[in-house]
């Protein structure tokens, strides 16, 4: 579903014209006819009546619009938490912790990193767990360049992992999707199972030890930031298995067929 087309219906769903949702997204009337004609044909319902009260919505499109609202709060909260962090004259570190060991170290290197270098922010999304929520606002509570979020959903954390400079976690998941972004991973673990983009330099094995996270943590803030295109070189692939394997199963297939 093209979400262009949904906040259209959304906007003329709300003004109850399609000349006022032209105006405020700045549109002409056709167009605004033509992306909601086109979503009603998408998802072969009717979901607005047309009448001269101007357009209400229809059962469908009254179920539509309430999922509608709730895409249009997340983008809202989306852009709000990026203006928040967004600041030409700084960077961001991403702190990614679990309720586990690392969430007892975090704190202490986070702030000896703030200690050495004022101008680092840091945002850390920290686990519900309650004892590592009063850690983090205990030791972190009152850094004005420390942002301690709850946990994002994902559309947030992508835009968020997108602008991080660098990325300190012990998630399996971030280690993989991170070089894609051009951004390192401090790994706070001792092994891990996905060696790939530790041999090749994308990300760095750090440890759980508070100096060698201080110093991941400093190092890391001093490099030079990706400057590269986007999606970057992946050390798990380059996402064309899938149509490799396809080609393999077809000539595969050709070939049985022949016999």
């Amino acid at each position: 579903m093209d979400p262009r087309r949904l906040l259209t219906f959304r906007e003329v769903a709300n003004q109850g014209s399609f000349s006022r949702a032209g105006e405020a997204l700045a549109l002409t009337q056709p167009a605004v006819s033509q992306q909601v004609a086109s979503l009603e044909r998408q998802l072969g319902v009717k979901l607005l009546e047309r009448g001269p009260g101007g357009p209400t919505p229809t059962a469908a499109g009254a179920l539509l619009l309430a999922h509608a609202d709730a895409v249009a709060d997340r983008l809202a909260q989306a852009d709000e938490q990026i203006a928040e962090l967004a600041d030409a004259e700084r960077e961001t570190l991403r702190v990614g912790a679990f309720p586990s060991a690392l969430a007892t170290l975090v704190p202490s290197a986070v702030a000896a990193l703030r200690a050495q270098e004022p101008d680092a922010e840091v945002l850390w999304p920290v686990h519900p767990n309650p004892h590592v929520k009063a850690l983090a606002s205990e030791i972190l509570g009152n850094h004005p360049r420390v942002h301690l979020a709850p946990p994002l959903d994902y559309d947030v954390f992508a835009v968020t992992l997108a602008h991080a400079r660098a990325v300190l976690s012990d998630s399996g998941g971030i280690q993989e999707e991170a070089p894609s972004l051009g951004k390192r991973v401090l790994v706070a673990r001792e092994t891990t199972e996905r060696p790939e983009a530790i041999e090749s330099g994308h990300n760095r094995l750090v440890g759980r030890d508070r100096g060698k996270l201080r110093d991941a943590l400093l190092a890391a803030w001093h490099e030079p930031p990706y400057a590269g295109p986007v999606p970057a070189p992946n050390p798990y692939g380059d996402g064309r298995a899938g149509a490799r394997i396809a080609a393999i199963l077809a000539d595969e297939l050709h070939l049985a067929t022949a016999r």
